[in-house]
């Protein structure tokens, strides 16, 4: 019994050695996970959790680890055991993902083994060596790598995987094994959260992003090795095929490499991404890829797609300091490869934080300008590729502006900004407008074509859908008015692309109408365009694709404005017709023509309205009409037709058909026309809708035409020729207004009013107004209306407004020294002035004052409504909007542009009424204008 009992210690003693002896015996533990039996392959698994619990628990025994496996695999590396390497590679990665907290303790021995395993032939185990290497990068902490030694080591391993990345040889399965494992490194470094935060970030990023850079293909300059002149023998190692050998492709390392500039510009600061950006630029001036357009956008467009959206002007902006550069003049194709770069950055959005859209619309335009110019002067570059490529790329960029709304008037102020340059006061003969001009024009159109051509893209992929509150303000009726000189231009390539920058506007503002109200605007400008296209289909010199163009407009308009459209184009149709049938039309293939836009214009019509009667009738006389052959066969109302007539004629289109065809003598009936559409419920609620659609029309005799008329150089204000008829010659004697001869033209010499006359004239009216109410300010009038002034006289108006304003003050502080504020004087109807501009007449409740004019009959109920229904000391008084409305022919000039036919008339008018009323007014001598003020207006 003793014995045993002494037996038991010593028991217990041999196996706490035996527990023992592992805690301190590494090399041990380490050794027996690798395999010793033949056909055994990997780690031992139960040794090698016995090794990781070990580390786990002790990790002071870290470092001594890592250094008993750095010294074995140099062994091994030098025997060439390529299984134990792999075995080592195996255990560093387990203790790295149970001891990560403890990294730090053997990351010196973790990078000298992987930067031992690089230097292997072998690009399988480079590729294991990678493995580890993203593994040890993804719990790296850049922050506390401030030890000498290990920075030297981690410099070492990063450059030699940055030669990887770039590695070329013969062997493409060598090459792409080899590039990829670089790839793969440089993008966990860049993945790494605290990568940027590395003292030595910057010189790292320096040679990472090169690496990166080369295997973004380059279809221009870079020939594949597959490809190469030359074959060599493969490594030893690469003879043995993987499957996956296969999988590694150029289009895979480039994918790779894209995430890398992902990874380093995602994370990146603003001086982050400045840096970087420039080493990017500075590789490519280096390596003079800019003109590779391919290789440079997709640069772009990686960069652009990581970095914030606060951060791409740096971009930006570092793409229009290069376009302007002059070094780039001289290269065509670089100046393509930045211009569409800077439309990618347009079109995806966030880069203009700083410029507006006006400042990027400027910088494209000038060099559109450039490009017209050097096109226009003939030799090499009038057809070049490059040149041609260099405007396409810059009417695309200009078209990008309209893809992000930043406020309701952007397209509005793009296409001001882009009519301006067609410089529309020269006219559009050869006379007037040099080569220069029309290449200028041409682009300039094409331009305005892109940009509602990509608004509408946008809205019809969705955006509509999507967009804010906020609506786009249509473009103004008194700067599109002008442009429609171009119908009838005679260069068919300038009718074509304002055709195409017109219908695209047109079928724009049709999706983004918020409602069907016909404005004043609307009316006069439909007139001014109804007439331009009644005009342009009895010219001589159309093609057919002009009777295309003149269809789609008139159909693009009954889509813009509906039903009033219908009923105000439906005369002109028929006019069209009967002047064709009557021979009026120029030859019988432009009679056939305008038969075809007839029936056309009618289909469509029927479509639009759902009317199957109408549509059915159309469809029947075409038919007929084919039938006798009076049809052209080439004038199809279709937006593609256009670009396949082109500048063809009718005896190319028509060819030897020719002598089968027959004038047109076979007519839509206008009465049934009309009794369909009278059925329709559409039109039924229209008052004298019968007579409207029976009209005659006559071209420059309808109600609201020529109020636009094409800007000329030094032009007066002009009023009708053609008195109301409404007026009699009492009404000319009773505001002494010049008598118009029938000798009279279309315009009058405005008569010259003395400055001190009028402003007394002014003042003796305003006498008798309520002292209670104070005239406004002169600042209160806005630049817009001096703005538009000359140059010359925009002293004297503003000396003129504020002497009258200062007069008005100290007249009414007069009368408030001299008269009680209960009498209040009336003004006597028999005063010139008041009667004849003002109208002083006191209203009655139920009354309704109309204001005459002797060229231009009634005002009609809008001004009755201004002028009346107030109290009648606001009547007898002018307010200074009033005041400045009516000067509008005075001799300096003074006056707004106004929407309003009425506002306009009182304007015209202005000087004859003033010139023989204010003779009344008398003058003292005693008033003298003052100094304007600065600060009461802005020019």
């Amino acid at each position: 019994m003793a014995a045993a009992v002494t037996a038991k210690p010593s028991l217990l003693l041999q196996m706490a050695d035996a527990c023992c002896s592992w805690a301190y015996n590494h090399v041990k533990l380490i050794n027996n996970v690798y395999p010793t039996e033949p056909g055994e392959e990997g780690p031992r698994a139960s040794a090698l959790s016995l090794l990781v619990y070990y580390a786990a628990s002790k990790p002071n025994k870290l470092p001594k680890i890592g250094a008993y496996l750095e010294k074995r695999l140099k062994s091994d590396v030098k025997n060439n055991k390529t299984g134990y390497i792999r075995v080592t590679l195996q255990i560093v990665e387990a203790i790295i993902n149970e001891c990560h907290r403890n990294l730090n303790l053997f990351a010196k021995s973790v990078l000298r083994i992987i930067n031992d395993v690089l230097n292997s032939p072998n690009p399988d185990l480079v590729i294991q060596g990678t493995t580890t290497f993203v593994l040890f990068s993804s719990f790296h902490d850049h922050e506390t790598a401030v030890d000498t030694e290990f920075t030297a080591i981690y410099s070492d391993l990063l450059k030699k995987f940055c030669t990887l990345a770039s590695y070329e040889t013969a062997d493409v399965a060598l090459q792409h094994k080899s590039r990829l494992s670089g790839l793969k490194a440089i993008q966990a470094v860049a993945a790494s959260e605290s990568f940027l935060s590395n003292p030595n970030a910057e010189s790292y990023v320096e040679r990472m992003l090169p690496a990166a850079l080369i295997n973004i293909r380059d279809p221009l300059r870079r020939q594949p090795a597959s490809k190469a002149g030359h074959k060599s023998t493969p490594s030893i190692h690469s003879q043995r095929q993987s499957i996956t050998d296969e999988l590694i492709t150029d289009r895979g390392l480039e994918s790779t490499a894209d995430a890398v500039l992902k990874e380093l510009f995602t994370k990146s600061s603003v001086g982050s991404s400045k840096l970087q950006w420039n080493m990017i630029t500075k590789y490519l001036d280096d390596q003079n890829e800019w003109e590779s357009t391919t290789y440079v956008t997709h640069i772009v467009r990686i960069v652009a797609s990581a970095v914030q959206a606060q951060q791409r002007y740096i971009v930006m902006g570092s793409i229009i300091d290069r376009l302007n550069d002059e070094k780039f003049e001289g290269s065509p194709a670089a100046k393509t490869s930045l211009i569409q770069s800077l439309t990618h950055l347009i079109t995806y959005g966030g880069g203009s934080v700083g410029l507006t859209v006006l400042e990027l619309l400027e910088t494209l335009v000038s060099h559109l300008q450039r490009s017209a110019k050097r096109t226009a002067a003939g030799g090499e570059q009038a057809n070049d590729k490059d040149e041609l490529a260099i405007q396409s790329s810059l009417i695309e960029s200009i078209g990008s502006l309209s893809v992000h709304m930043a406020y309701p008037d952007q397209i509005n102020d793009i296409v001001a900004f882009i009519a301006n340059r067609l410089k529309l006061d020269l006219g559009t003969s050869e006379e007037q407008a040099d080569a220069v001009m029309k290449e200028i024009r041409r682009l300039h159109l094409r331009a305005l074509g892109a940009v509602v051509v990509t608004r509408e893209t946008q809205l019809a992929n969705g955006a509509l859908a999507r967009r804010s509150s906020m609506l786009r303000t249509p473009v103004s009726y008194e700067l599109l008015a002008p442009m429609l000189q171009f119908l009838s231009d005679d260069d068919s390539d300038l009718r074509i692309n304002f055709y195409s920058f017109f219908h695209g506007l047109m079928t724009l503002e049709s999706m983004e109408a918020a409602g069907t109200t016909t404005p004043s605007s609307t009316l006069k400008f439909c007139a001014v365009l109804h007439r331009r296209l009644f005009e342009f289909a009895l010219a001589p010199h159309t093609n057919p694709a002009d009777f295309v163009i003149i269809g789609n407009l008139f159909v693009a308009s009954l889509k813009r404005y509906l039903i009033d459209e219908l009923v105000r184009v439906t005369p002109i149709i028929f006019k069209l017709q009967g002047l064709a049938i009557e021979g009026a039309v120029p030859t019988p293939s432009r009679q056939r023509a305008v038969g075809n836009i007839v029936v056309e214009f009618f289909v469509a019509a029927g479509d639009y309205l759902g009317n199957d009667e109408l549509s059915k009738y159309a469809a029947e006389v075409r038919a007929g009409r084919i039938e006798r052959h009076e049809w052209s066969p080439d004038v199809e109302l279709k937006h593609q037709a256009i670009a396949t007539l082109g500048k063809r004629t009718f005896s190319e289109t028509e060819g030897a058909d020719f002598i089968n065809l027959k004038p047109l003598r076979t007519s839509v009936d206008r009465t049934r026309v009309v009794e369909i559409l009278l059925k329709d419920p559409m039109l039924s609620d229209i008052p004298n809708i019968r007579e409207q659609l029976s009209v005659e029309y006559i071209p420059g005799e309808t109600e609201h035409e020529g109020e636009f008329t094409l800007p000329r150089k030094n032009r007066r204000p002009s009023v009708s020729h053609k008195p109301s008829p409404s007026l009699t010659a009492s009404a000319f004697r009773k505001v002494n207004a010049p008598s118009l001869t029938a000798s009279s033209t279309s315009e009058l010499s405005p008569s010259t009013v003395k400055i001190d006359e009028l402003k007394e004239a002014l003042i003796n009216n305003v006498t008798s107004a309520s002292n209670t109410i104070r005239l406004n300010d002169a600042s209160e009038i806005d630049s817009h209306s001096i703005g538009n002034l000359p140059e010359r006289a925009r002293p004297d108006v503003k000396g003129l407004l504020n002497s009258i304003s200062q007069s008005f003050e100290a007249q009414r502080r007069q009368n408030l020294q001299t008269e009680p504020l209960k009498r209040l004087h009336q003004p006597s109807s028999s005063d010139p002035l008041t009667a004849a501009v003002i109208n002083v007449v006191p209203p009655s409740p139920n009354s309704s004052a109309t204001l005459t004019n002797p060229y231009k009959g009634s005002l009609g109920k809008s001004s009755a409504n201004r002028l009346n229904g107030r109290p009648s000391m606001e009547n007898a008084r002018p307010s200074l909007d009033s005041v400045r409305s009516r000067m509008g022919a005075v001799g300096v000039g003074v006056g707004r542009r106004t929407s309003d036919p009425e506002d306009a008339v009182i304007g015209e008018g202005a000087a004859q009424v003033l010139g023989a009323t204010l003779k009344h007014a008398g003058s003292n001598g005693s008033f003298k204008p003052k100094e304007p003020s600065l600060r009461s207006f802005k020019v």
